[in-house]
């Protein structure tokens, strides 16, 4: 699966917010369509979460990585936790991998929003059918 960036994210958010204008003209093909999208908006999230577990333990390696360099290997003797972590933070590596982290975060956020946006939409379909019931008089 391609990764994915801002536009598709971009695409993806306006496809939800079409699917959001739900009216008595369109229920029937939402009622469809939204199932569909529900699905493929899961896939590409549960990916997305993988890929943002594969960067944390990156990030965690990373970090590791640096504290014990840091703490035993490098020519100054670092006092303390804080002191050392300061080194971490200021090494360019590192604030790549967790830049790379946010940015992963952020789209799986994002997904996760639109997937319970889409849940929520089930609904509003189920309302609007029941209340064009009410208007055609149909008692259930």
């Amino acid at each position: 699966m391609q990764k994915i960036d801002k536009n598709a994210l971009q695409l993806i958010r306006n496809h939800v917010h079409t699917l959001s204008e739900i009216d008595e003209d369109n229920v029937e093909e939402r009622k469809k369509e939204i199932p569909k999208r529900i699905h493929e908006i899961f896939v590409r999230f549960m990916y997305e979460c993988n890929e943002l577990k594969e960067l944390e333990v990156k990030k965690l390696a990373k970090h590791g990585e640096l504290y014990k360099h840091y703490k035993f290997f490098d020519n100054h003797s670092w006092g303390n936790k804080g002191e050392i972590e300061s080194q971490i933070c200021s090494d360019k590596t590192y604030q790549y991998i967790c830049r790379e982290y946010n940015k992963q975060e952020y789209i799986v956020k994002e997904l996760e929003g639109f997937f319970k946006n889409l849940k929520d939409l089930m609904f509003q379909v189920k309302n609007t059918i029941d209340l064009m019931k009410f208007k055609s008089g149909i008692t259930w």
